[in-house]
């Protein structure tokens, strides 16, 4: 994942030696609480950045507070990202599980691309990026000379043709901006850079996930602030990188096309980057994590997870246990019969993503489970049902159910799954058996209601 990182990340971040070494900064972190206009032209709303105390591991990872405003402060540098191979979803693009060994890779990125070297560059280069003005300053300052030289009033091949030679690309980069954007044009540029060396200093264990969220907020709302949409924020980071390249000797167009292409893949991707609405309120979801973990715990709610990030919220059916096996991955609870009988109902719970093909192939998983019983030779008397649907609640829950007798053992089992939200399709076998006698319901799937009755997102 990280070898084509490596390779690219010079293109993506390079600073000159001048600007990583400025200013140090003597205040805590803080920042102005104004946004500046582009009719004002403020150069900067953020003021100097310090870290105030030494490193201390958070006491909590990204899955334990994941939320929309995470995947936004993400989103913001989904272009680098895919660009780069990495994951959307993550803070820095790499996951907790992979963390260790890709460390000294970002390390090594950071140090070549950045100057960043420890903990104490950390502070240099976001003043340089944000208290500074980073290279929306000189946007704008180049934009008011080429205004005052009456160049952004023409059309783009007069301006063309008055452009200095020396400075063509840099000219061209500037009005293609301005044109579209105004003077606001690349200050996603900088913005969505801060966010992205935030989560790399964070991947390599400079700062602690608590300060990267801490103080990416700050620029993500900036960030928004500053544009409508997707669309805008989006460009402005590729305007602002196709000034970047102007001012270097090896100017690439290449490199400009192929950003510009993966920014239209992005668009079009399900559950990608851009999935998050983009006037998502962004607040501090992480602040006091271990007392909401407490508390839902408390409450009777077990987490069940998909991977690091996907996360709902199962309460414990009443009168059921865990079983031993049960786990975050797998949540699986059972209940005895009540009578003289032998025999239990267990309901076992999965997480899955939800796509376009989701239901389809949940679909095919409950034939499928039905043809194996029905071409077992020692089951009897199988019966099975089509796709069944019934309302638990906000949830819409599709089913399959089927039935078998296999000795003295009578089984019917319910394969249901259900949409959560647009990301998360949550999926639960219920089995009922009994030895020498009938089942406890008659198969109409109202033990869904109690299968489905409190599932809801850990967000």
């Amino acid at each position: 994942m990280l070898k084509k990182y490596l390779k690219r990340c010079a293109a993506l971040g390079l600073v000159s030696a001048l600007s990583l070494s400025m200013l140090n900064g003597c205040a805590a972190i803080v920042y102005y609480e104004f946004a500046p206009t582009a009719e004002e032209h403020v150069e900067s709303s953020f003021d100097s950045v310090r870290l105030e105390r030494g490193y201390k591991e958070s006491d909590f990872t990204q899955g334990d507070v994941d939320s929309d405003t995470i995947w936004w402060m993400c989103s913001a540098y989904a272009i680098y990202t895919e660009y780069n191979g990495k994951e959307h979803r993550y803070v820095g693009g790499i996951t907790q599980a992979d963390r260790r060994y890709y460390a000294s890779a970002v390390q090594e990125a950071l140090s070549d691309g950045w100057g960043i070297t420890g903990r104490e560059d950390v502070e240099s280069t976001l003043n340089f990026l944000l208290a500074e003005g980073g290279h929306r300053k000189s946007y704008r300052e180049l934009v008011e000379q080429m205004k005052e030289d009456g160049l952004m009033d023409l059309s783009e091949n007069e301006a063309k043709v008055q452009f200095p030679q020396e400075e063509r690309e840099r000219y061209e980069a500037a009005y293609t901006a301005y044109q579209k954007l105004g003077e606001k044009a690349i200050d996603g540029w900088d913005y969505s850079r801060a966010l992205q060396v935030l989560g790399d200093c964070y991947q390599c264990g400079y700062i602690s996930l608590e300060e990267c969220l801490d103080l990416s907020l700050p620029v993500a709302r900036e960030y928004q602030a500053a544009y409508d949409n997707w669309d805008e924020a989006a460009m402005s980071y590729l305007y602002g990188y196709q000034f970047w390249q102007s001012g270097q000797e090896s100017y690439d167009e290449y490199e400009i096309e192929a950003r510009w292409n993966v920014y239209e893949e992005l668009k079009d991707m399900e559950n990608g980057p851009y999935s998050v609405p983009y006037d998502t309120e962004l607040e501090n979801t992480w602040e006091n994590a271990d007392e909401k973990k407490a508390g839902a715990e408390e409450e009777g709610y077990e987490i069940l997870q998909n991977g690091e990030l996907a996360r709902v919220k199962i309460k414990i059916p009443e009168g059921f246990e865990a079983s031993t096996y049960s786990d975050a991955d797998s949540r699986s609870y059972r209940k005895e019969r009540q009578d003289d009988l032998y025999g239990e109902t267990t309901f076992l719970y999965h997480l899955r993503d939800n796509t376009s093909d989701s239901i389809e192939l949940e679909e095919e998983n409950a034939k499928r489970a039905i043809q194996v019983r029905e071409d077992n030779p020692e089951n009897e008397n199988v019966e099975s049902s089509g796709p069944n649907e019934r309302q638990v609640g906000d949830l819409t829950v599709h089913y399959y159910t089927y039935s078998y007798s296999f000795d003295t053992i009578t089984i019917r089992y319910y394969d249901a799954w259900a949409e959560l939200d647009n990301t998360n399709l949550v999926v639960c076998e219920v089995k009922e058996s009994v030895s020498g006698g009938e089942l406890q319901d008659t198969g109409d799937g109202a033990i869904l209601d109690t299968a489905f009755a409190d599932i809801k997102s850990a967000r």
